[in-house]
């Protein structure tokens, strides 16, 4: 009764149908519900009264192949809301449509897929779900389901199965009614190994992310976002891991030096590594090839922000640049 009440003040937002690429591999982040102080995860937009926090893992926004519905669950107890699949946990009620799709515990295509598990924080009676150690006041759960831990990003020319990729789409364009983005993304669901980051297979090699070394090595370079869009990745490998608990990456997009509007805290290295991963979002700027990207990096090392390069914040003519390229 009480979720019914719940979803009639606060309804959760309907997927809209249109031109997002669906077959592709979208960010899964982690939502912070002012009122009731729990945590949701889901793609898109924030539900009423949440606040947006970091990716936490990339699924499905539509069924493909091997993948399974992941539901949202509403406990009128503890006022949270579960992530899962299959049938209510003890006191829950099941909504009524997928949230996202992701794939069985068992095959992780060669560690490609990595396990979401379930976290329980007893001082906030809440559920958590993420990739990963636990993180303070968390108990680690089961294991729920498999998910990547990055985008997929599209290269035409890479072997699917004997036949390039933009062949394949190709075909689909010509003989499914699909449009570039859809049939794209529907190679992608097929054959994601080697749209993975790593994961090629022959064929011409996509560009590599652009290296660049100092205090904070990083790597730069463009991915397909959930509507086929070019984004702006930006991959940060502390030297000094032990010392470091945050990576703050500040920057704009053919804006020039001192118009540095996207800012973000990346609160934990992806699993199994000391690196950390920001993408641009959906509601963030395009970064097509020949883009100018002015940015700069910040570090919170043994509790002191240390910036890359030295005094880049107070000082533009010292921020980096990099021309896009894929």
């Amino acid at each position: 009764a009480f979720a019914a009440i719940f979803l009639a003040f606060f309804p959760i937002p309907c997927r809209t149908q249109g031109p997002v690429l669906s077959a592709m591999a979208f960010p899964i982040y982690e939502f912070v519900n002012k009122d009731f102080g729990e945590h949701t995860f889901h793609g898109h937009d924030p539900w009423p009264n949440e606040e947006r926090k970091d990716v936490m893992f990339y699924a499905f926004q539509d069924q493909v192949q091997g993948t399974e519905p992941v539901w949202d669950f509403w406990n009128p107890k503890d006022k949270e809301h579960t992530f899962h699949f299959g049938d209510p946990w003890v006191n829950e009620e099941k909504g009524s449509q997928p949230v996202f799709y992701a794939y069985p515990l068992g095959d992780d295509m060669k560690g490609l897929l990595k396990p979401v598990h379930s976290f329980w924080n007893t001082g906030k009676q809440k559920h958590a779900f993420h990739m990963g150690d636990a993180r303070p006041g968390e108990d680690k759960g089961d294991a729920q389901f498999l998910a990547f831990c990055e985008p997929l990003t599209w290269r035409g020319k890479v072997n699917c199965d004997g036949a390039p990729a933009q062949d394949r789409a190709k075909w689909l364009m010509e003989n499914k009614g699909m449009n570039e983005a859809e049939a794209q993304g529907q190679v992608m669901s097929e054959f994601p190994s080697v749209f993975i980051r790593g994961g090629y297979s022959g064929g011409s090699m996509p560009v590599a992310p652009t290296v660049v070394d100092g205090k904070f090595p990083h790597t730069l370079e463009i991915v397909k976002d959930a509507a086929g869009k070019n984004r702006l990745k930006i991959s940060v490998t502390p030297k000094n891991p032990g010392d470091v608990t945050m990576i703050a990456v500040h920057y704009s997009v053919n804006k020039g030096p001192g118009h540095e509007d996207m800012n973000f805290d990346i609160n934990h290295p992806m699993e199994g590594s000391t690196t950390y991963v920001h993408v641009t979002p959906d509601f963030g700027p395009l970064c097509e090839p020949g883009s100018k990207v002015t940015y700069w990096l910040a570090a919170m090392e043994k509790g002191l922000i240390v910036e890359m390069p030295e005094k880049a914040c107070p000082i533009k003519e010292n921020r980096l640049t990099w021309t896009a390229q894929m």
